[in-house]
């Protein structure tokens, strides 16, 4: 079972507390490959984050679509940051008429008081499609700690979007550039029912 599949059906289980524990416990000792080169620490830190957003949404409409990714550092934040040190996730909820979608973006590992550009572009489930840049998303700063959070509300729902059609992608630099800057956090958006 590939990472994506077993994100989209752990979301769709109406798990507790103590549901998605003993899930996750589980999966560090019985399917090390579901991991692949993401650490442990960071898939299951980067899953609790992903979870414990999308129910906080309680009070979401009968036809609202929510939907979750994953941030993990790229070959560039890996050679300039370290490994597994930027990470992150992404809740999105579009309104039940499919008119926007809030986006909220939380990063860590991030150099304290920097600003970086993020964008939702095009993909597939193997790889983001780069320069396909459909939304541009508020910047995230770092704050003393090297966290950061970004909040954005764009102009089309999700009613209908495959999963991995839409990626979640930050960027070294808090502005668009030509070249654009080189992508320091990324993940495919999945798609939740609720």
């Amino acid at each position: 079972m590939g990472l994506v599949v077993f994100v989209r059906e752990i979301s769709r289980w109406r798990l507790g507390w103590g549901g998605l524990y003993c899930c996750l416990f589980l999966l560090n000792f019985l399917n090390k490959g579901i991991v692949m080169k993401l650490s442990k620490s960071f898939f299951v830190s980067s899953l609790l984050s992903v979870f414990l957003t999308v129910p906080a949404s309680a009070a979401l409409a009968q036809d609202d679509v929510v939907a979750g990714a994953i941030l993990g550092g790229t070959p560039f934040a890996v050679t300039n940051y370290g490994t597994n040190v930027v990470r992150g996730s992404a809740t999105l909820v579009s309104d039940e008429a499919g008119a926007s979608s809030t986006v909220i973006v939380n990063l860590v590992g991030l150099k304290p008081g920097t600003a970086h550009i993020g964008h939702i572009h095009g993909g597939t489930c193997a790889a983001l499609t780069p320069g396909t840049i459909f939304h541009n998303l508020e910047p995230v700063v770092a704050d003393s700690a090297g966290k950061g959070k970004s909040k954005t509300v764009i102009s089309q729902g999700m009613q209908g979007l495959a999963d991995c059609q839409w990626w979640v992608a930050f960027h070294e630099g808090a502005e668009n550039s030509v070249p654009q800057s080189s992508a320091i956090a990324v993940g495919p958006v999945i798609i939740s029912d609720h």
